[in-house]
């Protein structure tokens, strides 16, 4: 039962930072995109 618990709470714990990584990725996406590009050349 416990460990049931515990992998509930860390899927609940990996989609609110997935949520929090996209809200930040998406409006900041085409400066990820040269900074990428640019690192990568």
């Amino acid at each position: 039962m416990e460990h049931m618990a515990n992998s509930s709470l860390a899927a609940l714990f990996g989609v609110e930072c997935f949520a929090w990584y996209w809200s930040w990725a998406v409006p900041s996406n085409s400066l990820k995109f040269e900074a990428g590009e640019f690192v990568i050349n």
